[in-house]
């Protein structure tokens, strides 16, 4: 068995390679190869590139030190947060629990992930620190919540400082300000975890920079790098959202009566100015407030310290054009014309370029939404419709509205009620379609015998007549002239029922309309038995 002895003599690291600059010089020099001419030009160059290799090492060899160096440095200043500031405002109840959360809320989070970032640097071997950073760097997103909270941190804590009742909280945070453990004050201490991000990026790059191609850690360390970027850009991403949205806010509370609508998702604040408008009759100039945001522009009046919106322009229906230069330029959209110049000619070349680039990429992205494919179909007609459909689906398909049956029991119409005529077209249409055999021509022209007599019936039933049947009324002579029965089929007594009930009516004209009402129930059975039984 080998002892530990043995293992350690064994995994000895190998003493470091001389650079091959330095080993050549060394045998021009003792072998006198070159004439002296040759000789001192050649070492001269070598000399330069083992500088330069000198000089590389050594930015490495700093840059990694002042990692290490300045994380242990970064984890003592929380320490002095948590320690001096933390503990004792939270035992002595110095401000409410929701300040004392927007302030030191994310304190604790950031500092376990520096210890642990700590930890894995100490325990890196030769200067690589590239393991470390590729292991950690999906938890530096957690640096997200503390840096868009600290704007808010910082503004409560200098309104809480400067407050009716904040003399005691400023009396003792300059107390421990001025301590010698603490030499710095509280606001410098905050902003520290928002700078350390942006430090292990810069301190990456420089390493890699330093670093030679034909190194085995240069892989390793641009892997960490580009973990460390995507933490970082992560960061910005939520910090430029947060910052667009408050602002975005600032100005939905500055607009008047909150016209128009300006928070919605998706949609960010570009650019803003003063701009001269022309009016619409030409005589003189008003100064007006641009807003650009990503999808709109507005046009605002300044009243009384709030933004009075004139015009609120959709950009995927705005167009610019430019008159004068660029610093006169009108804005269309729909019938809406605005004629606009700035102050001077850069101000104005930056909004039309801006504008044009913006009204460019809405409409872009406007129109790949929308493929050739996708375009509204013309409608069908019904006969195509009908081709491979079962009937209960052609039905549905006509969308039409199901009347109610009139119940067995009712024997008389009213005559102010509007007879229904069915569109025989219509029907036709949406009735299944019956076989072709021999008896279809039979069926067929018993159909249209149907339709025939239907119509016979019910052309003397216009609108004005019917309206006229319906008011003017005029009283004649008791007729006995028993009218046909409403009711049709084996039903006898319902048949001599419904007969004395139409003797009780004096009206000749009533009895009239009646026979006439009672040959359009019959026909209108016969034709739906004929068309739909069959």
């Amino acid at each position: 068995m080998t002892s530990n002895a043995d293992l350690s003599m064994n995994h000895t690291p190998p003493a470091k390679q001389r650079p091959l600059s330095v080993e050549l010089q060394q045998v021009i020099e003792e072998k006198n190869l070159l004439n002296t001419e040759n000789r001192c030009k050649v070492i001269s160059a070598l000399s330069e590139i083992n500088g330069h290799q000198i000089l590389h090492t050594s930015l490495r060899s700093r840059a990694t030190q002042e990692i290490l160096s300045s994380e242990l440095s970064y984890v003592k200043q929380i320490e002095t947060i948590m320690k001096y500031f933390m503990g004792p405002i939270k035992v002595r109840r110095m401000m409410s629990t929701e300040n004392f959360t927007t302030i030191f809320g994310q304190i604790e989070t950031v500092y376990n992930v520096a210890g642990a970032l700590v930890q894995e640097l100490q325990s890196c071997k030769d200067e690589n620190l590239a393991p470390a950073f590729v292991r950690l760097a999906p938890f530096l997103k957690m640096y997200s919540v503390y840096t868009c909270g600290y704007q808010k941190a910082t503004a409560t804590l200098q309104s809480l400082r400067s407050g009716k009742h904040g003399l005691a909280l400023h009396t003792f945070l300059q107390s421990q300000e001025s301590r010698p453990e603490v030499s710095s004050t509280l606001q410098s201490l905050l902003i520290a975890p928002v700078q350390r991000l942006p430090r292990y990026r810069l301190l990456l790059k420089e390493v890699t920079a330093h670093t030679p191609e034909d190194d085995p850690q240069l892989k390793t360390l641009q892997e960490a790098l580009k973990s460390v970027e995507a933490s970082a850009a992560r960061v910005d991403a939520l910090i430029s959202e947060q910052e667009q949205f408050e602002r975005l806010v600032d100005l939905q509370e500055s607009l008047l009566d909150n016209w128009p609508q300006v928070i919605k998702p998706g949609r960010t604040f570009l650019k803003e100015g003063y701009f001269m408008k022309v009016t619409k009759c030409g005589t003189k100039a008003l100064q007006v407030h641009l807003i650009l945001l990503s999808d709109m522009f507005l046009c605002c009046r300044v009243r009384s310290g709030q933004l009075d919106c004139r015009y609120a322009f959709p950009l995927e229906r705005t167009s610019i054009e430019t008159i004068l230069g660029q610093a006169v330029f009108k804005v269309e959209c729909g019938t809406e014309t605005l004629l606009l110049f700035a102050k001077n000619q850069d101000e104005g070349e930056q909004w039309t370029s801006l504008m044009n680039k913006i009204i460019n990429e809405v409409k872009t992205s406007r129109q790949t939404l929308r493929k050739p494919t996708c375009k509204k179909r013309l409608p069908k007609r019904i006969e195509d419709l009908e081709e491979g459909c079962s009937p209960c689906a052609k039905v549905s398909k006509g969308k039409f509205r199901k009347r109610k049956q009139s119940s067995p029991s009712s024997s008389t119409t009213s005559l102010n009620t509007k007879i229904f005529v069915p569109n025989t077209r219509y029907f036709s249409r949406l009735s299944p379609s019956p076989p072709k055999d021999s008896m279809y021509p039979l069926r067929k022209q018993q159909a249209l015998e149907a339709h025939k007599a239907l119509n016979s019936s019910t052309s003397c039933f216009t609108p004005k007549r019917m309206k006229n049947a319906s008011i003017n009324r005029p009283e004649m002579e008791e007729t006995k002239t028993q009218p046909r029965s409403l009711h049709f089929g084996p039903n006898a007594e319902s048949n001599e029922e419904s007969a004395a009930n139409q003797l009780a009516v004096p009206k000749a004209k009533s009895v009239a309309l009646t026979k006439h009402c009672v040959d359009v129930v019959r026909n209108i059975s016969y034709f739906f038995s004929s068309v739909f039984k069959k």
